[in-house]
């Protein structure tokens, strides 16, 4: 009898895919509480926050001008596809964890470790980065009063390193104990205070536009003397994407929601997709109504929608609108605690991670300690470390996480037909009478998926694989060669071909391989448009990712370094999928 060799048994553990046993709405430690409103309101909450309030001013000045417009259509664009990629999964696996749960039942273990890892780190530099944001906002109010007080009486780190702030910032971690507490009351409770605030930030968002309209001028979008749209040229507006596409960041929450939904086959999709178009809309009236209200030259970075009104409309406006960021970061706030934690929840849950986070709490329901524990980490990180050292990491985490559910939304399809026990239909209809609606049933039932590696499926990976680095190739030569290809050089055009040519060499051979697996299992033809959606967002994601700093990078691959320890440690011998 031959012995299994280690390295085998290695790769075996390490591509493992989650079983998604049967289970009804009754099965689950946590509440189904949460209809179509508060899951959309939850997005919202989500996505409208730091992004367009704390971003938009170094955008518009240093990187991109007025066409700071089409970056953010193109990141709401980039967004949106994810959005699609994420809906399609949200209706198939209405299990909390999002792109972690995603990544497990396609992907396999290892990768779906991986990102869960990143995206609870993003997570926490996430809520970090946003709390320092609001104190500084808040702080603005009474002309830095606190941190003046805090720099000449408490500490004064200017002379520090430069990760680390000038100053101990209390408010914001003040700001994270509270809003871990509110989190803590229980999911009914904290998704009132997140729909109350969405409702506050949305409306400040709408009057700020319409002020922004009425005092600005068509002049700030055309002064040849400045550049005019494209002052920083196509690569700036590209540059400025991966800032906006940041702003879009959060929508995912809803599917870490999934499992506290009612009927989530149907509320989560329609969630995800509304936010997201609303959202779209918003950003670009809103960046079209500030570019359109002062010249990008003379945009502050630190204060740009109250410093512009001060400079172009009457004063008091301008106070009026310093207290929009404050809801704004507010819900973001909010809704990333509450996404963090449930990843950390589905994760602990199925051993990966240490079990105190899969801890729920018998009265309120939530993971109280998973929410002490993340929210220490945060609170220490908003206290001594500078905001703008975490938004590339966030952004490039936010990728990486996007471009995977993408990937498992489309091998989703296909390895569907490949589980034990066929398809899987959230409602059995053998279940219901024949006079019940189907629309009217309560679809919380997952049928069991064991995975199962075809043939077929196998080479379909490994062209799409391929795929995916030529994708990234060409984003690479389109970003880091522009000047070159815009003054004709041949040797630049000619890496650009070959990265085209094997780009669309393998999308081909992909697709085909997709379509011929469709027809043998008698899938629906719609779903041929897949793979281009999916090519088309693994791209704009690439050009986005192509265009992050190198340090921001390096600090992601440390954080997956410090991740592959816990696991290698921890989660690779305590995974229930071991006893499957």
């Amino acid at each position: 009898m031959l012995r299994k060799r280690p390295y085998s048994s290695l790769l075996h553990k390490l591509a493992r895919r989650k079983t998604v046993p049967k289970e009804t709405k009754d099965s689950s430690k946590l509440n189904r509480t949460l209809g179509f409103v508060d899951l959309t309101f939850l997005s919202i909450s989500s996505m409208v926050g730091g992004g367009i309030y704390f971003m938009i001013g170094s955008g518009v000045k240093d990187i991109a001008g007025p066409s700071v417009i089409v970056s953010f259509v193109l990141g709401g664009f980039a967004s949106l596809l994810c959005a699609i990629c994420y809906a399609t999964l949200g209706s198939e696996l209405p299990k909390a964890g999002s792109t972690y749960t995603f990544a497990y039942v396609t992907l396999g273990e290892f990768v779906a470790y991986s990102l869960g890892w990143i995206g609870t780190a993003g997570n926490v530099g996430n809520v970090a980065a946003i709390a320092r944001a609001w104190s500084s906002y808040f702080d603005s109010l009474f002309d830095h009063a606190v941190r003046n007080f805090t720099m000449s009486q408490l500490a004064n780190w200017t002379a520090a390193p430069h990760p680390v702030a000038s100053h101990p910032d209390l408010i914001a971690t003040s700001l994270v104990i509270i809003l871990a507490i509110v989190a803590s009351a229980g999911v009914n409770f904290s998704s009132r205070v997140m729909n109350a605030i969405s409702v506050m930030n949305i409306s400040m968002l709408l009057f700020i536009s319409s002020v922004c309209f009425y005092y600005g001028k068509v002049q700030n979008w055309s002064n040849e003397q400045h550049g005019g749209f494209f002052p920083y040229g196509i690569v700036g507006t590209i540059h400025a994407t991966t800032f906006c596409f940041y702003a879009f960041s959060g929508f995912d929450t809803v599917c870490s929601a999934a499992e506290e939904a009612r009927n989530p086959s149907k509320t989560v999709p329609r969630a995800l997709i509304t936010s997201v178009i609303f959202v779209l809309f918003l950003y670009t009236l809103t960046a079209s109504g500030f570019t359109f209200l002062i010249p990008y030259y003379m945009v502050d970075p630190d204060s740009p929608y109250s410093s512009a009104l001060r400079m172009t409309g009457p004063k008091f406006m301008s106070y009026i609108v310093t207290i929009g960021p404050l809801f704004g970061l507010l819900g973001s706030l909010m809704s990333s605690i509450f996404g963090m934690v449930r990843m950390l929840y589905a994760m602990a849950d199925d051993g990966l991670i240490f079990s105190c986070f899969a801890v729920v709490n018998k009265h309120t329901k939530v993971m109280v300690k998973a929410i002490a524990i993340t929210q220490t980490l945060s609170a220490i990180i908003a206290l001594v470390i500078n905001v703008e050292n975490l938004l590339g990491f966030i952004s490039a985490s936010a990728l990486i996480s996007y471009s995977a559910t993408s990937v498992a939304a489309l091998f989703l399809q296909v390895d569907s037909s490949s589980f034990q026990g066929g398809s899987t239909p959230l409602v059995d209809p053998s279940d219901h009478d024949d006079d019940t609606d189907i629309d009217d049933v309560d679809s919380d039932e997952v049928t069991v998926m064991v995975p199962v590696v075809t043939e077929s499926s196998h080479s379909l990976k490994v062209y799409f694989g391929f795929h995916i680095l030529w994708s990234f190739c060409l984003a690479f030569t389109l970003i880091h060669s522009w000047s070159e290809l815009k003054r004709g050089k041949i040797d630049a055009f000619i890496v650009l071909f070959i990265d085209f040519f094997f780009f669309l060499l393998f999308f081909s051979l992909f697709t085909f391989s997709y379509s011929k697996i469709l027809i043998k299992n008698g899938l629906s033809a719609k779903l041929i448009i897949m793979p281009f959606l999916v090519s088309l967002s693994l791209f704009l994601n690439n050009v986005f990712l192509v265009s992050t700093s190198i340090e921001d990078l390096i600090g992601l691959i440390v954080f997956l370094v410090i991740g592959w320890a816990v696991y290698f440690a921890y989660g690779i011998r305590y995974s229930k999928e071991s006893d499957s």
